[in-house]
């Protein structure tokens, strides 16, 4: 292909690959990759396309694809364009790489799962004895960390499934976009013409695909087609055409959002991708790795770890919410909602919502929404909605108490209302509370502890600085909401979930239940499931910087893990580890200790928690958000889709869920200034 002018800033490699002459044919990943360059192309930003491809040819006795050797998905022309890219992509230009064919795995040498389960690789077709070859995951990986470290903004799909439970005597549906690993085929895929092998071949193969594939996560986005032991499959289209699932209903959402103007953002697109599969396919689940605030075209669309959850409409026209008591929702909790119209990422203050919605039943992961109050006619209200949290009516809150000494009580009270998990008392009262709201000697309101303690890294604000009042008030609902998302629990688990796995910390915990580490160390904690069903853990660390951040999507992989009951290839366990370590500012001002909350939970569905995710506490005052509702980044996708009426899920299956809490201290050695 002849070099473009690289300051168009978009450059694209798609393939797709039906034929594979010693294995399954595919009949849609073609059909997917000319699809995705029709979608790219029709765009008003030039890019530069590389179009790879290999159809099944219709004579039996030709080993060959229909297209010319240099459009064939070979190793060596895959490689050739990644590499093109590297050497003359600018910084901030868009990357896109789509795949879809079959995946392969390399089986696990001990059985375990923390690296999932072996190396991932793509499958290609090639022109020899073998018939084709392996693009590892540890080549991809380093082209991707080339690109990102130019300052590309990189955006990966891929359409196919690198299940180990899959055996060929298994794969009767023709469809399926996974085949068993060839070993003859992986040694022979070891090797690169030496030409290629400076710019795109690493010198160890990193096991973790989707794990920790770069350092910095920031630079790129993945979609995959399912979970890591899922199976990914071709979808029949009005019972004729035959497309990966992932490609179809991603190219689906873009043409449906880009008529109507809509940019959202990937983890907005992820949301509603998630809802369609739970609707209309199933089987899969896909799955999002790396920074999730751009849009699919590379633009950084919202603040870091803006959250959104999916919404749908039933057969009966009512709408239900894909978050429950798993998620901290009660009934009666009231949302606003809006057209899908309103820029990402939370509606403005000033907008005014279509429709009242409040949560009536409340399932372990969904919630039926009824409509109290709405501003338009049933007919004229669009079909495509976001919502938000406009109040919760939850009866566990955090109390605070406002100082005697503090003035415009009814201004504080007014202003509070609406906030979430926070009852704030202006009353006198003898009645203990969480936190107190006092003035310093400096003419500073300060928040502090029930016995009036200091509380490390909040700041202060100054009586008199513009938005007082609200910049307080952030700061307790920015409290309460950590508060309240850690508290969580399910005081009546299922015993067929409790019974179907153990969880072991190490080290163990001291006689007083805190697991003592110093900084630097490991704490980690292996569970291993009993049952024949996947388990998924979602983890959360609650930091001492009054952050909640999600310990799988901080490394770039997806909301959870999932842990396979034992088979042949796997021993059922798996062991998540997170490195303990003392924040600098707290070493700064000389504390060689801190406290973090590690909650766990564990459910029997994959299981997505968006908006319980927090920031850190801002450090100084003028940093605080002057809106006063965490909810604001927290919009809610109402979808177009229509469901299926179930009571307890997408499958029959009683959803089931439950909490694991661990206290972590960790230490570090403080040098007293000389």
């Amino acid at each position: 292909m002849a070099e473009k002018n690289s300051a168009q800033g978009r450059w694209a490699v798609i393939i797709g690959d039906n034929y594979y002459p010693s294995e399954r044919c595919l009949q849609g990943a073609v059909r997917d990759a000319n699809m995705v360059e029709r979608h790219l192309q029709e765009g008003a930003t030039p890019i530069d396309v590389t179009l790879l491809t290999a159809t099944t040819p219709s004579n039996p006795d030709s080993h060959r694809p229909v297209e010319q050797p240099y459009l064939w998905p070979t190793r060596r022309n895959v490689v050739a364009a990644l590499r093109r890219i590297i050497r003359n992509a600018n910084p901030g230009d868009l990357v896109y790489f789509h795949f879809s064919g079959h995946g392969s795995k390399v089986p696990s040498e001990d059985g375990s799962q923390d690296s999932i389960d072996g190396e991932l690789a793509l499958a290609l077709f090639e022109d020899d004895e073998a018939g084709g070859s392996y693009l590892w995951g540890s080549s991809l990986v380093t082209a991707l960390r080339k690109m990102v470290e130019k300052g590309c903004i990189v955006m990966l799909v891929l359409d196919c499934c690198f299940s180990g439970s899959m055996k060929r005597h298994e794969a009767r549906d023709l469809g399926v976009r996974c085949i068993a690993y060839n070993p003859s085929i992986g040694a022979a895929s070891s090797r690169l013409p030496e030409e290629y092998a400076a710019d795109l071949d690493s010198s160890q193969r990193d096991s973790q695909l989707y794990r920790d594939w770069l350092v910095n996560p920031s630079g790129y986005t993945i979609f995959s087609a399912c979970g890591p032991h899922e199976i990914a499959s071709e979808i029949e289209v009005e019972g004729q055409e035959r497309h990966g699932a992932l490609t179809y209903f991603l190219l689906d959402s873009l043409r449906s959002l880009g008529a109507r103007g809509v940019t959202v953002t990937n983890q907005s697109l992820y949301e509603h991708l998630r809802t369609v599969f739970h609707l209309r396919w199933p089987q899969q689940t896909p799955m999002c790795y790396g920074n999730r605030n751009y849009s699919f075209y590379g633009n950084l669309l919202a603040k870091p770890e803006a959250a959104q959850i999916s919404t749908y409409r039933m057969c009966g026209g009512s709408l239900r919410l894909r978050a429950g008591h798993a998620h901290g929702i009660c009934k009666g909790d009231e949302f606003s909602v809006y057209p899908l119209e309103v820029p990402e990422p939370a509606p403005a203050l000033s907008e005014k919502p279509l429709m009242i919605c409040l949560a009536e039943n409340v399932h372990a992961f969904e919630s039926d929404l009824i409509e109290i109050d709405s501003k338009e006619a049933a007919g004229q209200i669009p079909t495509n909605l976001m919502a938000k949290l406009l109040r919760s009516r939850s009866p566990r809150g955090t109390r605070v108490q406002l100082a005697r000494n503090i003035g415009n009580r009814h201004e504080w009270k007014d202003a509070a209302r609406d906030l979430h998990y926070l009852f704030l008392s202006i009353e006198d009262t003898d009645r203990p509370s969480d936190f107190n709201v006092i003035v310093s000697g400096c003419g500073e309101y300060q928040v502090v502890g029930a016995l009036h303690n200091k509380i490390t890294r909040l700041p202060t604000v100054p009586m008199n600085s513009e938005r007082a009042i609200k910049k307080v008030l952030y700061i307790l609902q920015h409290l309460a909401t950590y508060r309240y998302f850690e508290g969580i629990d399910n005081q009546h688990p299922r015993s067929s979930l409790q019974d179907s796995f153990s969880l072991t910390p190490h080290p163990l915990a001291g006689e007083d239940g805190i697991y003592n580490i110093t900084h630097g160390d490991a704490w980690q904690f292996t569970v291993e499931n009993t049952s024949n069903q996947t388990l998924y853990i979602t983890v959360f660390d609650f930091y001492p910087s009054w952050k909640i951040g999600n310990v799988a999507l901080q490394s770039g992989g997806n909301d959870y893990f999932e842990v396979i009951p034992k088979n042949e290839e796997v021993n059922g366990k798996r062991t998540i580890r997170l490195c303990m370590e003392v924040p600098e500012f707290l070493r700064l001002n000389g504390e060689g200790r801190c406290k973090d909350i590690i909650k766990v939970f564990i459910t029997n569905k994959p299981i997505s928690y968006p908006w319980m995710v927090l920031p850190e506490m801002p450090l100084e005052a003028s940093s605080l958000c002057e809106h006063a509702s965490c909810a604001d980044s927290s919009p809610t996708w109402v979808s177009e889709l229509t469901g299926r009426d179930t009571k307890d899920g997408r499958d029959g299956m009683t959803d089931e869920w439950t909490t694991r809490n661990f206290t972590v201290h960790t230490y570090a050695m403080i040098r007293a200034p000389k």
